[in-house]
């Protein structure tokens, strides 16, 4: 073989790993597909306002009036306040509403119960302008949230109920039951065009874990209903649960979002958790569309996350082993921009120390920007961010991921059957008599004997 012959042969076995190389790289680094919820925020303009979207009064189970409340929320420094007492759409705040129920039953109540006051104790027509408008907060003024309802009226807290807060639709208000149902509320919610999400899941859970009948319950009305954003997510148990639900609905495009709130039943309790919406001004309309399109963060000044906790002990920022607690007197961490493109998600923040990206459960990688095809292996179908600082941790919403290999979902099995089922069956025949309170104590206690001892015969336990 001539040295021509050795030079073209060099040539074209250079030019065939290289050729190669591109196959593998392009197999191993397909191209990535980012959707970014933050896509049509303007972050040049857009404000970021404080919204508080889980509170009670005396209307149902809290400690203090509607008065009280809202004026504890805007000395806060909240910019919006929904007030979502359990089974009481929240129409006005100079005339609150309070939950219908027979008088006698009520004052029966305050015998036994004195804590319970005055129901009704609104704003004056004078000061309810006076917060709309930023008096003595420099014109920054904080709008109520309409409609706002936590949809179990029994207001119960324990162990195995479930509870469902909306907003923007005027339904549920004396609406008997609730324990262990999401579907009516959500449904009549959806038809009405409103928002809600599951309210603090964790305390529905009788095992303290998560399991699949959980995770089939909420993800069947996610599937069903885009007006169901998401759940509140305020524990590990809730973190689990949102990445569960994610790992299994994101590869469908259907994105599920967090939502932190205080669910504050007295004014001692406020300012411990909230969102952060994303507007080009505060307005109920435009707090709906950052709410429903996901262009809201989730702050919370505590946390219990196992993994994120060794993450930060590890890299000398805490020496908490088991929760963590925000300093107040530090501002909390904030996202200034987002990029998402090219496969490469970029945060910009302030006050932030630590930014830990989470995919499938799993904290895959920290900094501020994350090149996706580094973690192919890793990242499944969505990621998100976890932004924290001395002054609380904030979370992103999802970001979505399409790419050819991306792993498949998980739908809800067609043959689950939810112990809630036949009990929203009678509930729903009983909305046309909402207002009667003892029907709806009554169907409290047929929901008792439905949950416990009926269900097992019927394969629904």
């Amino acid at each position: 073989m001539n040295r021509t012959s050795k030079r073209f042969l060099a040539m074209l076995l250079s030019c065939l790993m290289f050729a190669t190389i591109l196959t593998v790289s392009a197999t191993a680094a397909p191209a990535i597909e980012i959707q970014n919820p933050y896509e049509h925020v303007d972050w040049a303009t857009f404000g970021q306002y404080r919204a508080a979207l889980h509170t009670h009064t005396t209307a149902s189970d809290g400690a203090h009036t509607l008065a009280e409340m809202v004026e504890a929320y805007f000395a806060a420094g909240y910019d919006a306040l929904a007030i979502t007492d359990h089974g009481v759409v929240d129409r006005c705040w100079i005339n609150p509403n309070s939950k219908p129920i027979q008088p006698w039953a009520d004052n029966f109540l305050d015998t036994i119960w004195p804590r319970r006051v005055v129901r009704g104790a609104g704003l004056t027509p004078e000061r309810y302008a006076q917060i709309n408008a930023g008096y003595g907060r420099d014109g920054r003024g904080m709008i109520r949230v309409p409609l706002g309802n936590e949809q179990n009226p029994n207001g119960s807290s324990n162990s195995g109920l479930i509870h469902v807060t909306s907003w923007f639709a005027d339904f549920g208000h004396g609406l008997p039951g609730g324990r262990w149902d999401i579907s009516v509320a959500v449904r009549g919610v959806h038809r009405r065009g409103g928002l809600s999400v599951v309210a603090h899941p964790s305390l529905m859970l009788q095992t303290r874990e998560i399991n699949d009948y959980i995770v089939n319950k909420v993800q069947r009305e996610l599937e069903r209903y885009d007006s169901l954003i998401g759940i509140e997510m305020h524990n590990a148990l809730d973190r689990y649960l949102w990445d569960t639900l994610l790992t299994n609905l994101a590869p469908t495009g259907r994105n599920v979002f967090a939502v932190a709130a205080d669910d504050a039943h007295n004014r001692y309790n406020i300012d411990r958790r909230w969102v952060v919406a994303l507007m080009p001004e505060n307005t109920a309309e435009n707090l709906k569309t950052s709410m429903e399109t996901g262009a809201i963060f989730a702050l919370n000044r505590s946390f219990n996350q196992p993994d994120l906790i060794e993450l930060l002990r590890a890299e000398g920022h805490i020496e908490a082993t088991e929760s963590w607690q925000a300093n107040r007197e530090h501002p909390a961490p904030a996202v200034t921009n987002i990029t998402a493109n090219a496969g490469v998600i970029t945060l910009e923040t302030e006050n932030a120390e630590v930014i830990a990206w989470v995919a499938d459960g799993e904290i895959v990688a920290t900094g501020n920007e994350l090149v996706l095809a580094n973690y192919i292996d890793d990242i499944g179908a969505y990621v998100r961010a976890e932004v924290w600082g001395e002054g609380g941790i904030l979370y992103t919403q999802p970001f979505l991921l399409s790419y050819e290999g991306m792993p498949a979902g998980r739908p809800v099995p067609s043959d689950f059957r939810s112990q809630g089922d036949v009990y929203a069956f009678f509930r729903t025949l009983m909305i046309p008599f909402r207002s009667v309170q003892f029907i709806g104590l009554l169907f409290e206690a047929i929901g008792t004997v439905v949950r416990y001892d009926i269900l097992p015969f019927l394969g629904l336990s």
